[in-house]
């Protein structure tokens, strides 16, 4: 049983990173095996040697010890939440692209304004070199001054986006106290190298029109829209080969997450480069579709083909922004249900007892021989199932195993990926065998009848079999499962730390296996199986909301270079509205056909967004999410998923539009044609 103990505190300590003394308490060892019922047994015994020493050693050591490296433990950790950063930097990195295109619309608009300057500049003897060297070098003194703000808005979004990151470290891996925001140096520098690297990139296409314009045609939209319609199928044949590319890499059997990422990226803009050709086919059709219907309309669609170096890319940065919305949205949807669905076969027991953990969000503390006497004689149990979790070492790297005797010896609640299932079940039981989970199979190429090696303190190191692979969403990192009888073969633990409860049909004794552990001085766990399904769910639905914050700040940055865009546009359609308002067209009329025109560009950003969306997401569920978690799964298409990526493509593209439709339409007409 468990006793309660007073103990006296003697005092505080500090440590140079005081995040690692978070929740620590330190006794003498012979105290702390009092408090805690270990007899004479410790956990490890911590040395400090040179390499020839820990080689000499370990010669010297019966098979049952083993010597390891402590940075074995913090390399564990490192690998268990390694594919959680790299997916939130993937997002990150999606942010920046969208982000590109806003620069681009941005250096663009400023070309635009100064368009006749740099006309002037170049007819008084100034060289297209020196223009383009002006307009790359405001580009980098305007980058370095918002990468500086960007990096400042940064830290201070990364307290909020911390609580949301730190609680899922806590939900799926380990408890973590974060009191301090690390800022090291080198994250500046990296911060600021992307951002002016692509800030550089970016406008160094405007910076190329500018140059490259001819002087006496610098005020003529129509030959600007020429030469954009004369590139715009070799752009699309590019963006296809890229494509292609990109599927091909995506397709090649490799565990490199690099690669996945590079055929994400390749496939995005690939479909960027071909979205501004879509977009003038399409414009194109459209216009001829409704030139008999209404004028607005026809005018609005016509407008979309006419202006296509603006509308293009408006176009191509809303569709990128929303379609990763989308493909992220499908692979939520997915692994969602693929994990729902799992947790309604794995939690097969109707209440489940353990353990509290004040380290670890698994149950690793021994229930008392007392609990289990009497959960038995609560009438209404029909079978127990009991369950103890180690970490345990491997050929392989270190793992926690459950070791399990389950209801009646059944296979209950298992999911076997391998085949044969029945001949690997009879072979877990009564054999050394283990099964293992899918992230370990995937990360490590093991499956059903290979070897694994494991440490036991009986036998040393010991070969077991590999009897089958289970799907298994509880960790990323990868999970032992071993049969008690072969537990007890080998390791000398006669503990149990969860119980899994199954009553006899109709019957619930929830309440009564309550009162009856009621009185335990032990903290206790206790949670009815619908309880644990609704929370792991829970728990899945917080971990996403740091990449949900993401994708909402991409939506954003495509905002505002849509915003950009659009307003470019019409400044320079600034006379051709100003003829339409000479020539009776209201300020109503005028506002209608704006808005007409960027509710047909959201429409169109919205259904270009669904087919990218869908190849990112099979990208990221087949590839990114196996190579970085281990996890299969099926995807589909959530319901209102669809309708939900065409209504935000059209309500941000008309926000968008609001203030130019607004401005033009109350601009003076003899002004706006004069100064044309």
């Amino acid at each position: 049983g468990t006793t309660r103990r007073e103990v006296k505190l003697l005092g505080e300590f500090n440590t140079s990173n005081p995040a690692a003394g978070e929740g620590l308490l330190v006794g003498d060892i012979a105290l702390v095996q009092w408090l805690l019922n270990r007899g004479n047994k410790i956990d490890r015994i911590d040395l400090i040697l040179t390499d020839a020493e820990a080689e000499n050693l370990q010669d010297t050591l019966p098979a049952t010890l083993k010597l390891t490296k402590a940075a074995s433990r913090r390399e564990t950790m490192q690998a268990m939440t390694r594919g959680f950063q790299i997916n939130l930097t993937a997002m990150s990195l999606l942010s920046l692209v969208v982000g590109a295109f806003l620069i681009h619309n941005t250096m663009t608009f400023a070309v635009l304004q100064r368009r006749e300057l740099f006309a002037i500049k170049r007819i008084t003897g100034l060289s297209a070199q020196a223009v383009w060297i002006s307009i790359v070098a405001e580009a980098l003194a305007i980058s370095l001054f918002a990468s500086l703000i960007g990096l400042l808005l940064g830290y201070f979004l990364a307290h909020g986006l911390i609580q949301l990151t730190t609680q899922t470290i806590n939900d799926l891996y380990f408890v973590l106290h974060v009191q301090t925001v690390r800022f090291s140096p080198w994250l500046a520098i990296g911060g600021l190298a992307l951002g002016m690297g692509t800030s550089l990139l970016a406008a160094s296409i405007a910076a190329t029109d500018a140059a490259t314009t001819n002087p006496t045609s610098a005020r003529s939209r129509s030959l600007k829209e020429q030469q954009t319609r004369h590139w715009l199928p070799l752009l699309a044949t590019i963006g296809s080969v890229v494509i292609l590319l990109g599927i091909i890499l995506s397709l090649i059997p490799l565990k490199s997450l690099l690669i996945g990422f590079a055929a994400l990226m390749l496939v995005i803009v690939g479909y960027g480069l071909c979205l501004p050709w879509l977009s003038y086919k399409t414009g194109h059709l459209l216009s001829q579709l409704l030139s008999g219907t209404n004028t607005i309309i026809a005018m609005a669609a016509g407008s979309i083909s006419r202006n296509i170096s603006r509308t293009g890319l408006a176009i191509a940065a809303l569709s990128v922004a929303v379609s990763s919305t989308f493909g992220v949205n499908v692979m939520i949807g997915s692994f969602r249900d693929s994990v729902d669905q799992w947790l309604g076969t794995t939690l097969h027991s109707d209440v489940f007892v353990s353990t509290s953990s004040t380290v670890s969000n698994k149950a690793d503390t021994a229930l008392s021989d007392k609990l289990l006497a009497r959960v038995r004689a609560v009438d209404g149990v029909q079978s127990i199932s009991t369950g103890l979790t180690r970490n345990i070492t491997s050929n392989i790297g270190r793992f926690d195993m459950l070791i399990l005797k389950p209801h009646n010896d059944k296979a209950d609640g298992m999911t076997f990926l391998s085949d044969n299932q029945e001949a690997g079940w009879q072979q877990f039981l009564h054999d050394d065998a283990v099964l293992i989970s899918e992230p370990i199979s995937t990360k490590y190429a093991l499956n059903a009848g290979d070897n694994i090696t494991l440490f036991t303190p009986q036998d040393g190191d010991r070969v077991f079999v590999v009897a089958g692979v289970l799907r298994d969403y509880g960790s990323s990192h990868g999970k032992l499962t071993m049969s008690r009888r072969t537990y007890n073969r080998h390791w000398t633990d006669e503990t149990l730390s969860t119980l899994g409860i199954l009553f006899k049909k109709g019957v619930d004794a929830t309440e009564d296996i309550r009162n009856a552990l009621a009185d335990s001085e032990q903290p206790l766990r206790i949670h009815a199986n619908r309880t644990i399904h609704e929370n792991s769910l829970a728990v899945f639905d917080r971990t996403f909301e740091v990449t949900r914050v993401l994708h909402w700040l991409t939506i954003g940055v495509a905002f505002v270079g849509v915003f950009s865009a659009l307003l470019a546009l019409h400044m320079e359609r600034a006379r051709e509205l100003g003829v339409l308002r000479a020539t009776g067209a209201t300020q109503l009329q005028l506002a209608l056909l704006i808005g007409t025109q960027t509710a047909i560009m959201g429409l169109m950003a919205g259904l270009f967004a669904i087919p990218l969306g869908w190849i990112m997401s099979e990208i990221l569920i087949h590839v990114i999410n196996l190579r970085s978690f281990g996890w299969s799964m099926q995807s589909f298409i959530p319901s209102g998923a669809i309708s939900t990526t065409l209504l935000l493509a059209i309500v941000s593209a008309l926000l968008a539009g609001t203030y130019p439709a607004w401005k033009l339409s109350q601009s003076n007409i003899a002004n706006t044609l004069r100064d044309e």
